[in-house]
């Protein structure tokens, strides 16, 4: 709340600020054209008035605002220099800070003398006077991230020692409400990998933010911080569009994550599309043996959308047995086109049956060349007699893909 407050204060200062330059120049436009002023009890004589008092107004505005043009270019250019150094300053203390603290955090992490209680209080005092600026603190963070990046082993526990020895959970809970993009994206990795859920809901709200990396790290803050899935069903996607990035950044944290508690059935029975692409990829790799989520992959073959019935056919032929894989291929492969054909052809080699084979020897005359020929790969590879059926046909397009089966598997084999 004290976060929200200070943001409100912040804003109705800056409000302040710029109609406060409004007044002064206004102020300003009433002094310079008259000869003498009393503002607020101080009289003040113009000495420049008798150089605009014969001016038709309009001119002396318009002179006004150019000489004010003038100033304010100059010291705008001044303080674009001196930002600048400043600028430049900074990012030398904190690139020097975060090597100073890498080493730090990295023999904190890995020595088991810190694991003593009374190590680690001295570690502590060592670290603490070097934590008094914004800078040396993001510089803490950065070099905690760039560690458990590396380190497989999850160093949450150990961190949040220090910050809560420290007084520091306060310092990164205030980054996710500044108005820089950074810092809430750092703030909200920090948290998710720290497990700290006081500010679940302002993730949420960064969630809806029309800033794409800001989004998309609030999505995968999201997924570590979940406990069942309510977030990924009921508020990723819903207002803005997933991207093929945003879909595989969910996905990789809930697999990385081992996030096991997942609807899947409400993922694949949804009304929105990038939802169920990432029920199908989940299913892929998280299958229950469950038969309504077969079913519900099944439905999604045939989709008008190319991703999802792609994905369904692939999740299909990763879980189903290769028996009840050729009877659905043998009852949807014809109404599929040709892409997604050739995607079923080059995830069935493994399939050992000879209704199969005998289906794609009736199948191959009404494909496409390419089609043709991974039918034709899948034939050489387990029934050679079948595949003389087309040696000699007539058929230009099916010769010219026996030609190219048998002249590739024979140089392999050379």
């Amino acid at each position: 709340m004290k976060y929200l407050i200070y943001k409100y204060i912040r804003a109705s200062l800056k409000m302040l600020f710029w109609v406060s330059i409004a007044a002064i120049i206004a102020v300003c436009i009433y002094v310079f054209y008259h000869s003498e002023s009393n503002i607020l009890g101080i009289s003040f004589t113009n000495p420049i008035y008798e150089y605009v008092k014969n001016m038709y107004f309009w001119v002396y505005i318009v002179l006004y605002f150019i000489v004010f043009s003038v100033l304010s270019t100059f010291v705008f250019i001044s303080l674009s220099h001196y930002f600048n150094v400043k600028r430049d300053q900074r990012l030398k203390i904190r690139d020097r800070y975060y090597r100073f603290f890498t080493y730090i955090l990295t023999s904190y992490f890995l020595i088991d003398l810190y694991r003593n209680e009374n190590q680690r209080k001295k570690l502590f005092l060592k670290i603490k006077p070097h934590l008094k600026t914004r800078t040396q603190i993001l510089a803490l963070f950065q070099s905690y991230l760039k560690i458990q990046d590396t380190i497989t082993k999850n160093l949450s526990d150990d961190f949040k020692l220090l910050l809560n020895d420290l007084n520091l959970q306060i310092k990164l809970e205030s980054l996710i409400y500044n108005k820089d993009f950074d810092d809430r994206i750092l703030a909200i990795r920090m948290l998710s990998f720290l497990q700290i859920h006081t500010c679940d809901k302002q993730i949420m709200v960064c969630g809806d933010s029309d800033n794409f990396a800001l989004r998309t790290e609030a999505y995968a803050g999201l997924v570590r911080l979940m406990e069942k899935d309510e977030h990924l069903l009921n508020f990723i996607g819903e207002k803005h569009k997933l991207s093929i990035l945003d879909i595989n950044v969910i996905v990789n944290e809930v697999l990385k994550n081992k996030k096991m508690d997942i609807n899947y059935r409400a993922l694949l029975s949804s009304s929105n599309q990038q939802k169920i692409i990432i029920g199908l990829i989940l299913a892929k790799y998280r299958y229950r043996k469950n038969r309504n989520n077969l079913i519900l992959i099944i439905e999604h073959i045939g989709s008008s959308n190319d991703l999802i019935n792609n994905l369904a056919w692939d999740a299909l032929l990763t879980l189903i047995p290769d028996d009840d894989c050729v009877d659905i291929i043998i009852d949807r492969f014809e109404n599929e086109p040709d892409n997604i054909k050739l995607n079923i052809l080059e995830k069935s080699h493994h399939v050992m049956s000879k209704r199969f084979f005998n289906f794609l020897v009736k199948i191959i005359g009404k494909q496409s060349l390419i089609v043709k020929i991974e039918a034709m790969k899948i034939i050489f590879k387990n029934d050679f007699d079948l595949l003389e059926n087309f040696m000699n046909s007539e058929n230009d397009e099916i010769k010219m893909a026996y030609k190219e089966t048998a002249c590739m598997y024979i140089n392999q084999q050379f």
